[in-house]
This record gives structure tokens, C-alpha cells and sequence, in this order.
């Protein structure tokens, strides 16, 4: 849940001075603080014309300074922005701008600064840079950047190998991130990975990445809740240990393997039953006449050997096939996906 759920958008308090010693209660005195309509009423007045936010009318709220740097170029209205620079994620000194790259970056943001101050958001008059943090929403669309890091994600064992000096390599990237964020599509939703397919001179094995790397055949996919991955985790139920970020579970060779499973099973259980049968049938002559216990016996020896025991070896074959085929790491039919992750 969030901090401050039902924190107002307008709030008096916030029109404090960026540099006030009480920043509780602000201070007031001295700073202009547009009136709301409630406001006008409460003191008498008549209000002929919406005003103050309703009815889509301006939106009192603190005035916020974006410190742009120099090669960005900025539209902004209120606190929505569009801001057309260099991969910058928090000061002039942060990302591939900061080294001189070529990293041409689009960075749409509403809301800066917007759970600063414990969540109360900015202060009239704050000066404010990029934070990937405070900031309310934003996508962010980069040449050359360095995501998982800019943006605090977890790396994960599928993801590429840091470079010569240990970081994670910059790469064109596209981020969203808000409180929600919604992918809709009527007709279907794909997320896909990869090159394009069967586009001349462009196909898995002809498209490389913005930097001319090339693509693996299958890159992964994770779906990372809680922005855990290689942290291990404790079950203490099952006194085992466990990677938070594991591979899906496919859905059709999960059913076949639990079909097969479910004939071994049969198998085994068909063994007990005629192992069962043969008992009650071999102690039904013992105990009608005891001196014939031996051909009794003798009996019972051989009928087990050709229902039960050379049964068993055949189900035991199965269940070691069937190891091989479903649950081992290089299974051809393995019942997890190589490529796709979650936790």
C-alpha cells in the first residue's frame, strides 16, 4: 500500500518555502497562496466562473524549476514535460550524456519531485532534476543507456555480461514506469523477444542489436515480482533452498509428462494388487493343508517372478526414461522453459 494514499493534490502546506525550518506547517505568511473555490466561499464571496482545478480549469498547485541542461530542449506545461537531451538519468553528471556518447533520449515525465518531502511532494519555488525515483511517471526512451541500473532493476543470470569494467552494457531501451502501469490490447497482447522473422535481410539471423552485437536466438524473458531474482530464499517447510526467479512451467509437456506419470503410477499400483492376490492365494493353501506348504511356496515364488518382479524392473525402466525426458537439465522435452522466467 501506498504511504500516503489519500494525499491531495492541492495541499496548502506544500507552498512552504523550499528553504523553511518547519516544514509541518510551512510557511504561510509570507507566499502567495492561490484561494480555492471552497476558499472564496467560506469567506463570503461570490465565484461566477470555475476555477482553482474543477471543471478542468488551472490546477493550483507548488511552482517546480526543471534545472535542464544545456544540450536538453524542453516543453513543459505545468508539471508535464517533454524533454528531448542525452540518456540523463538524475544530474548533469549521471549517464551516457555525462561521457560525451551518442545517446539521443526523449524523457516524457508528469510530476516531478512528486513523493519527495515523505511524500508530500515538491515545495513552491524547488529547483528539481530527473529522478527515476520521486518522480511520478515517466517513459523514458534512450539511444544508449544503462536501464536495470538507471532504474534500481535486478539483473538476472539471463541477462548480458557486464563489460570489460564490470557494468552493465548500454543499450537502446525504452522504460515505463508510473504507480500502474497497463498494457491493453483488444485483439491480443504480444511481449516477444528476438529478431524479426522472415523479413529479408533482417531475420534472427540478420538482425543485430542498436550496436551491431548479435542477437541470441531466444533472448529471455523475466517477470520479476518484487525486483528479486538471485536472492535465495529459505523453505522452511521442505528444508531446501530456492531461487525466487525460476523458469515457467510449459503447459502442454507438463501434461504429457503428467499423463506418462499417471500410466507408471498405474503400473506400480496394478504390481501391489497382483503381488496381493498371489499372497492371499499362497497362504489360502497353507493354511488348508499344511503338507503340501512347499508346492504351495513353490508356486507362489514363480508366479511372483513373472507378474510382479520382472514387472517392477519394466516400470523401473519407465521412471528412468521418464526422468530423461521431462525432468532432467538437458531434457528434450524438460517441463520448464529455457526462456522464460518468473517469480
Amino acid at each position: 500500500m501506498a504511504k500516503n494514499p489519500d494525499r491531495k493534490l492541492y495541499d496548502k502546506k506544500r507552498f512552504e518555502r523550499c528553504d523553511s525550518t518547519d516544514t509541518d506547517k510551512g510557511d504561510l505568511e509570507d507566499i502567495d497562496v492561490p484561494p480555492t473555490v471552497q476558499d472564496l466561499l467560506d469567506t463570503g464571496k461570490r465565484v461566477n466562473k470555475a476555477q482553482g482545478g474543477i471543471m478542468n480549469t488551472p490546477v493550483a498547485s507548488p511552482f517546480v524549476t526543471f534545472n535542464a541542461a544545456q544540450n536538453e530542449k524542453v516543453m513543459a506545461h505545468g508539471n508535464a514535460y517533454i524533454v528531448f537531451g542525452a540518456d540523463r538519468p538524475s544530474t548533469e553528471a549521471s549517464g551516457q550524456g555525462a561521457v560525451g556518447a551518442d545517446a539521443p533520449t526523449i524523457d516524457l515525465v508528469v510530476g516531478r519531485a512528486a513523493s519527495s518531502h515523505g511524500g508530500k511532494g515538491p515545495c513552491d519555488g524547488m529547483f528539481v532534476g530527473n529522478s527515476m525515483f520521486a518522480d511520478a511517471a515517466r517513459i523514458y526512451i534512450s539511444r544508449s543507456t544503462r536501464v536495470d541500473k538507471n532504474f534500481g532493476i535486478t539483473r538476472t543470470p539471463t541477462d548480458e555480461a557486464v563489460d570489460k569494467d564490470g557494468n552493465e552494457p548500454q543499450r537502446s531501451a525504452i522504460a515505463l514506469k508510473a504507480d500502474k502501469v497497463r498494457i491493453i490490447g483488444r485483439s491480443g497482447v504480444k511481449i516477444v523477444t528476438g529478431g524479426a522473422l522472415d523479413i529479408k535481410g533482417y531475420d534472427y539471423r540478420g538482425e543485430t542489436d542498436s550496436f551491431g552485437g548479435k542477437l541470441m536466438p531466444a533472448p529471455s524473458i523475466d517477470l520479476i515480482a518484487g525486483n528479486l531474482s538471485n536472492t535465495q530464499r529459505w523453505i522452511s517447510l521442505w528444508g531446501k533452498e530456492e531461487s525466487y526467479l525460476q523458469p515457467i512451467a510449459l503447459g502442454y509437456r507438463t501434461r504429457d509428462a503428467l499423463d506418462e506419470l499417471a500410466v507408471i503410477v498405474d503400473h506400480i499400483l496394478g504390481l501391489v494388487f497382483q503381488s496381493e492376490l498371489l499372497t492371499s492365494t499362497c497362504f489360502s493353501a497353507m493354511g488348508a493343508v499344511l503338507s503340501p506348504l512347499s508346492a504351495a511356496t513353490g508356486a507362489d515364488a514363480t508366479a511372483r517372478m513373472n507378474f510382479v518382479s520382472s514387472p517392477s524392473y519394466n516400470v523401473r525402466t519407465s521412471m528412468t526414461e521418464f526422468n530423461g525426458k521431462y525432468l532432467l537439465p538437458e531434457a528434450p522435452r524438460a517441463v520448464w522453459s529455457k526462456n522464460v522466467n518468473a517469480t
